[in-house]
């Protein structure tokens, strides 16, 4: 996703500044591909946190229970914590 969301970037930017289009096409464009990137950020944390908790199986007793733990974690808890801690700075 992340080169689509790149590659969406370049042609619509490339649109705009060429005039092939008309420029409120290519300004839709940039936008569609802002809201589609924030969608991206999500699916890739869940997309990791899987990964993670698969690797999590493969541990056993103690270590697969401090690892599930870790993993556990929702988006919406990360992006809570991570947002305290820009406070606290």
């Amino acid at each position: 996703m992340l080169f689509y969301c790149l590659g969406g970037i370049l042609w619509y930017y490339l649109f705009y500044k060429s005039k092939y289009v008309p420029r409120v096409i290519s300004l839709y464009g940039l936008l569609l591909i802002a809201m589609l990137s924030g969608c991206t950020t999500r699916a890739a944390y869940d997309a990791l946190r899987i990964q993670q908790e698969m690797q999590c199986q493969k541990l056993q007793g103690a270590d697969q229970a401090e690892c599930e733990r870790r993993t556990g974690m929702s988006y919406d808890e990360y992006q809570r914590q991570l947002s305290e801690r820009e406070k606290d700075k």
